[in-house]
């Protein structure tokens, strides 16, 4: 729903349809709120999200079981290699933005001008709800539950606006 995929009565009207038992994504495609090419990009990034953050936060091993299935997904399917691969590679990429972003409790504001060297900065739209939450008081946490976002993907978005100039982590 955080990712506007879906509204709120449109959630409980796909899980309603569903009944506990098969296809909940189809169920929301079905409403026309989105595609089942932006629906399978926001599952796979959560996925990975989760995937990540057992890599980071994991004391001890932990298994993924082939061919288990959550009773309302259905399809699409996931390579679990793709996904730990991608972990890995989140867990890497993780180690450069903690160098600048040091936690989520860290608040980040824009900069009052971007830098001479910077002449201008685009933005994709997934930057851009990442930019336009950033307001110097909200913790990077709190940005990441009113955007419904992963932790990684705001650290990263932010970390290159700190780095590029548009932003400034708040000491």
């Amino acid at each position: 729903m955080r990712s506007g995929l879906v509204t709120d009565p449109g959630w409980h009207q796909a899980v309603e349809r569903v009944g506990g038992g098969g296809g909940l994504g189809a169920a929301i495609v079905d409403q026309g709120t989105c595609s089942a090419e932006a629906l399978d990009r926001v599952i796979t990034d959560r996925i990975v999200d989760a995937v990540f953050e057992l890599l980071v936060l994991a004391k001890s091993n932990f298994e993924f079981v082939p061919g288990e299935e959550h009773p309302m997904m259905g399809a699409p399917r996931h390579d679990v290699e793709m996904l730990v691969e991608e972990g890995r590679r989140r867990l890497e990429r993780w180690r450069e933005v903690a160098a600048v972003i040091p936690s989520t409790a860290a608040v980040v504001r824009l900069a009052a001008a971007l830098p001479p060297t910077v002449e201008s900065l685009t933005v994709d739209a997934d930057e851009f709800r990442v930019l336009a939450a950033v307001d110097g008081h909200r913790t990077i946490a709190e940005i990441t539950r009113v955007l419904g976002a992963g932790a990684f993907t705001v650290c990263a978005t932010l970390h290159r606006l700190v780095m590029v100039g548009a932003c400034v982590v708040v000491p």
